[in-house]
């Protein structure tokens, strides 16, 4: 049995009809080799998840280990890589916020027969294998001749609340799915009471906040936010403040379209802080960061004004 690592172009047998060789490439290796496709054959690979935006380029870079989050893939040939071979799927994230337990089987277009996934807020773990049922299977119709979508039977815990899914479609909804089907329950809420919100004003200031290429005035409006449950008597209670500027504050744009490739801004903030002068300093480090990611340094200075499509921020 041969490994194969990397692929660089197929022979073609017009005689026999189909791919008889392939040209690969090795660890080590000074020239390159034919593997016939005829024999067996595996190979791996895996792919970091823990990546961010390189500033300013489209690229990626990694900035955690491979054991943080990450996923791979082993595919084995048995009968040759002309034939339909056998893939092992998986993925883990350590830690995580959330907690599920489901069972996925595989529907038409599905990249999988089967798949299992557990989380307990330590870690969580994607299992998926394909290539063990029958083509026909992820083609298969039901009684109405449509044909049949992933199916997921699971049960998960996020955001304090209970969710499970019962042999449903995942990427398809209803009003006519029954709550038995699809649904979720909410302990807290049940017990407490139903959260409800409220505001109450506290005060108003003018300032500016000082960037690189000048000074920007603007008006903030600090208030209280509060989450109060009719059967618990300690509120949840957040001061912020409401940042408005008399005009936008540039930023580079992301410059994935044709319309996002100029100059972009904040109008307005909504930003976690009890005084002014924290306000303004929470403005001044969202604005850098923002400048940071699109254009690639925060001593980017802009070189218009961003008007028209200024933008909003909020917590």
């Amino acid at each position: 049995m041969q490994q194969v690592y990397l692929v660089y172009s197929d022979d073609y047998d017009p005689r026999e009809r189909r791919t008889v060789a392939r040209k690969v490439w090795q660890p080590g290796m000074v020239e390159p080799a034919y593997v016939d496709t005829r024999t067996p054959t595996m190979h791996f690979h895996s792919q970091h998840l823990m990546t961010r935006d390189v500033p300013g380029t489209h690229d990626e870079e990694v900035v955690g280990p491979l054991w943080r989050h990450g996923r791979c893939w082993w595919h084995w040939y048995p009968r040759g890589e002309r034939k339909r071979g056998i893939v092992l799927g998986a993925e883990w994230q350590i830690p995580t916020r959330f907690a599920h337990v489901d069972l996925s089987i595989g529907g038409a277009g599905s990249e999988y027969d089967v798949k299992v996934g557990l989380a307990c807020g330590l870690f969580a773990v994607w299992l998926k294998i394909d290539g063990i049922a029958p083509r026909e299977w992820h083609y298969r119709k039901d009684k109405r001749g449509h044909y049949v979508d992933d199916r997921d039977l699971s049960l998960s815990w996020n955001d304090d609340r209970l969710g499970w899914e019962v042999w449903r479609d995942p990427s398809s909804w209803s009003t006519g799915t029954p709550r038995w089907r699809s649904g979720s329950w909410a302990p807290l809420d049940t017990i407490l009471g139903p959260s409800a919100y409220s505001t109450r004003d506290l005060s108003r200031h003018v300032g500016q906040v000082d960037m690189p290429e000048g000074h920007y005035p603007v008006t903030m409006l600090f208030f209280e936010s509060m989450w109060k449950r009719p059967r618990w008597p300690w509120p949840r209670v957040i001061v912020r403040a409401d940042v408005e500027f008399e005009k936008p504050i540039p930023f580079p744009g992301k410059g994935e379209s044709s319309w996002d490739c100029g100059e972009d801004g904040y109008s307005s903030m909504t930003i976690p802080a009890s005084t002014p002068e924290r306000a303004i300093a929470e403005v001044v480090e969202s604005v850098l960061q923002q400048r940071r990611k699109n254009g690639g340094s925060i001593d980017w200075t802009p070189t218009e004004t961003a008007g028209a499509h200024g933008g909003e921020r909020g917590y």
